[in-house]
């Protein structure tokens, strides 16, 4: 799990709160520093899988990381 208060890719974002801790994710409130906007961010579980269960894994993740992202409000 990430720490409150870390920085992500060279400080383009700053994780502020855990907001859920799934079976396979974890959801952050973080903020994208250059334009201070609050965003959500998932992240996957490390997690032993064999490589069939870690694909579709991965396109079910993806698949709802699609549908988020159309979210506007």
């Amino acid at each position: 799990m990430l720490e409150i208060g870390s920085l992500l890719q060279n400080g383009k974002y700053r994780i502020d709160d855990v907001l859920g801790n799934g079976g396979f994710d974890v959801t952050y409130r973080a903020t994208l520093c250059s334009h201070s906007q609050s965003i959500i961010l998932k992240t996957l579980k490390p997690l032993t899988l064999d490589d069939v269960e870690a694909e579709a894994l991965f396109e079910r993740f993806l698949k709802e990381a699609r549908c988020l992202s159309q979210v506007k409000h």
